[in-house]
């Protein structure tokens, strides 16, 4: 039986396929008509198999198969994906990878070519949304020191920076001094586009300054600022960024150093990374620049020399700042802490002690690498720090997910905190400590989260209950409290008859796997706050500790 000719011109057309499969988001309805079209073929032809020769109906129906099977991608799920979804899982799987050592296919974003390559749809997509190309990575100790070999990487991001249109840039770029020359091309190239500059990573250093100087008062759209600098001289080129509020700064300084000038009363977030001790001090005057209402301050200290921190500390002087939120990193990055592991309790003390935070309202504390558990809990200095700043009205938000602090300390840094809405605790993990005569180590069990801290955190109407504004609780923990006292601290913080207004939030985070079976009649009292919309309940997956 022939083909109807209706059919014949709409599977021969040399150009139906690609304007089915590429002018919508999904299959028209002409071409559902066309499918019904030939699932009736294909039935008449079974019909008549008694009448006509078996090999005819045969080689109609291998051809009429064939031809069908170039329809299948025109109707697989992802055709019926809006441009928009399509772009945003584009953006989402293709991130630039900022340890890639392959500096062309970088400037290339061989991400996205690879994704342009697979159907004329996709390339038309991936070539015209300027948003999948905005961000650009220059890491100029990878360009050749051959100009003729570096100017294809020139070619490549020049053809970047026209695929981006006028969109908003994001901009990481790393010029050191052993960065050969022909990567000042490539700065000049992106300096000219500064005026789109809205998230910059630089890591730079004093003798790439002068290449930069043009941007100052042209960064309109500047909003986020990653600097990292090498030098002595006063970096000035960021001080008028009108919509600049989050700066992350890592600058290799001494104290007598100069800041960078920055618009600070402007600044929401403000982190000082220090890489050594010393640069300690500039960090607490840097806390001291900042006046934006609800700030928030990080001060993430890498590669703490234990045994030159005692320096470090005669150049701290006292600092009073209206920041609202304060957060402390520690962090051995090599992994081998220098000095004694027991000093590294000292960390923290003098930092408070010099501090004075009348507006605080969130504070948090952690330690990681050879660090971790290793930071002890400053009892006298935080309360002394609550004293002068008055935290029994200011404070809401304490988390100490790495510290080392016994349940006596616990309680009694929450008994001046009345104001606190959200905690966030951790068990450590058993730990070596030296013994106070130093002769030799012992372990020690950091386990808090335990049936007697559950007792003390139970709500009660009298003035001896511990934080009685508590809203939220999260724990890291080993699991090795009682039900009956997890639940029975639940309960009394449920909402149920107070005029407190929302449900009680409770996160438990295990550190370790555990086979522990929790009772039905505990699942079901759990699960009844819930259905009340009284208590919200997440129970997290194992996580790593630090």
């Amino acid at each position: 039986m022939p083909l109807p000719d209706s059919e014949k011109s709409s599977l021969s057309a040399p150009n139906g396929v690609p304007s089915q499969c590429h002018s919508n988001p999904g299959p028209c309805n002409s071409l559902a008509a066309h499918f019904d079209s030939l699932a009736r073929h294909f039935r008449s032809i079974s019909a008549t198999t008694t009448t006509e020769p078996v090999a005819q109906h045969t080689a109609h129906l291998t051809r009429l198969l064939s031809e069908a099977e170039g329809y299948l991608d025109s109707i697989a799920p992802i055709r019926k994906l809006p441009v928009e979804i399509l772009c945003k899982i584009f953006a989402e799987a293709c991130v630039l990878d900022r340890n890639a050592a392959d500096e062309r296919a970088s400037l290339a974003r061989a991400d996205l070519l690879r994704l342009s390559r697979v159907c004329s749809r996709w390339h038309d997509i991936v070539m015209d949304s300027p948003h999948l190309w905005s961000t650009i990575q220059i890491k100029g100790d990878l360009w050749p020191k051959d100009p003729d070999l570096a100017a294809p990487f020139l070619r490549l991001l020049e053809l970047a920076l026209e695929r981006t249109a006028s969109h908003p840039l994001y901009l990481s770029l790393s010029i050191s001094t052993y960065s050969p020359v022909t990567v000042e091309a490539a700065l000049h190239r992106v300096v000219k586009h500064c005026g789109r500059w809205k998230t910059v990573e630089l890591r730079i250093d004093e003798a790439h300054l002068d290449a930069l100087a043009s941007i100052k008062g042209h960064l309109p759209m500047l909003e986020y600022l990653v600097l990292y600098y090498y030098g002595s001289d006063k970096v000035e080129i960021f001080s008028v960024a009108p919509k600049l509020t989050v700066v992350d700064l890592m600058h290799d300084r001494d104290a007598d150093d100069p800041h960078p000038s920055l618009p600070w009363r402007q600044l929401h977030s403000f982190t000082y990374d220090c890489i050594c001790a010393y640069s300690l001090a500039p960090a607490l005057t840097a806390m001291g620049n900042i006046s934006y209402p609800g700030a928030s301050f990080t001060i993430s200290a890498l590669n703490v020399v234990l045994h030159f921190w005692d320096q470090c500390i005669n150049e701290l002087r006292p600092m009073t700042s209206t920041i609202s939120a304060l957060h402390l990193e520690f962090c051995d990055a090599s992994g081998t802490i220098r000095g004694d592991p027991r000093e590294a309790g000292g960390l923290v003390g003098p930092i408070l002690a010099n501090l004075t935070l009348p507006q605080l309202e969130e504070f948090s504390l952690s330690s990681y690498g050879s660090l971790e558990d290793s930071v002890f809990w400053p009892s006298a200095a935080f309360e002394s720090l609550g004293w002068r700043s008055s935290f029994r009205n200011t404070l809401r938000i304490l988390e100490l997910p790495a510290v080392s602090v016994t349940l006596d300390q616990l309680v009694q840094c929450l008994s001046s905190l009345a104001s606190l809405e959200r905690l966030l605790i951790a068990d450590q993990h058993e730990s070596e400590h030296y013994t106070s005569d130093w002769s030799r180590r012992e372990k020690r069990d950091n386990t808090i989260m335990t049936d007697e801290l559950f007792m003390r955190l139970a709500w009660t109407p009298d003035v001896s209950c511990l934080i009685p504004r508590l809203k939220s609780f999260t724990c890291l923990t080993f699991l090795r409290f009682g039900d009956e006292a997890f639940l029975d601290f639940v309960a009394s913080r449920i909402p149920h008859g107070r005029s407190t207004i929302g449900p009680f939030n409770v996160h438990l985070r295990p550190l370790v796997s555990s086979t522990r079976t929790v009772p039905q009649q505990s699942i079901d009292r759990l699960s009844e706050w819930v259905g009340r919309d009284e208590l919200r309940f997440c129970l997290s997956d194992t996580v790593k500790q630090g």
